[in-house]
């Protein structure tokens, strides 16, 4: 099983990328920019040398095609249109949202919960994703 974590470059979503692949799960790290995502898994893998990573990074269209389960770990301001550019590789696979409604500063420091349309961000990933029997959860929504 592969699972892929969209926008994975970011502290979270490495986070949970590199102790997916320390427990022996194959991942593959998304992001924005390929490049980006090939210089995290990189020095991702320089920084765990001691473990055997199978941890490859691509550009989030190409990860969430390739990946079995998806986990979206991006801001809130990056969902909608990130969840849209790889609606057509979700179809009949298990989409993990990971978003928390926080509206951002600049800098990236978040300052203020947004009460969201839908109900919450995954239930906004659930709609967008209608009709192409993806199964959404919401995990790992976390406010510090």
């Amino acid at each position: 099983m592969k699972v892929s974590v969209i926008g994975g470059t970011g502290p979270q979503g490495l986070g949970i990328a590199e102790r997916l692949a320390i427990a022996g799960v194959e991942v593959i790290v998304g992001s924005r920019k390929e490049e980006k995502a090939l210089d995290v898994v990189a020095k991702a893998k320089e920084d765990l040398a001691d473990y055997d990573l199978n941890m490859v990074g691509m550009a989030n269209e190409d990860a969430a095609k390739e990946g079995d389960v998806l986990i979206l770990t991006v801001p809130l301001a990056a969902q909608k249109p990130t969840v849209e550019g790889i609606k057509e590789f979700c179809t009949d696979k298990i989409v993990m949202d990971a978003t928390v409604p926080l509206e951002t500063a600049i800098g990236g420091k978040p300052f203020r919960f947004v009460d969201l349309m839908e109900g919450s961000a995954a239930e906004r990933t659930a709609k967008i994703l209608e009709g192409t029997g993806a199964k959404v959860i919401c995990a790992f929504c976390n406010i510090s």
